[in-house]
């Protein structure tokens, strides 16, 4: 799918809006194991798109992209450590 420069600029100025909501609602939070979580508190907020969830995703996954490579690297957590 083609979509213009302007709809991309929209876009992205919407998951912009999206990604500030949950952050504002605080409803991007840390994880018992340091990843952070779309956890929205108890409440009737209406249909949430896919696109919409997209936008939180992706940046749940820029907010975790650090916290991943430590994991991912630490030879004690991913179990390549000698003994």
């Amino acid at each position: 799918m083609i979509i213009s420069q302007r709809e991309a600029m929209s876009r992205g100025t919407e998951e912009f809006r999206i990604v500030d909501i949950a952050l504002r609602r605080k409803d991007i939070v840390c994880g018992d194991d340091g990843y952070y979580v779309y956890w929205p508190e108890d409440r009737n907020v209406g249909a949430i798109a896919a696109w919409e969830l997209r936008a939180i995703a992706d940046h749940l996954d820029r907010m975790n992209m650090a916290w991943d490579w430590i994991i991912n690297n630490d030879p004690k957590i991913n179990g390549e450590e000698k003994t």
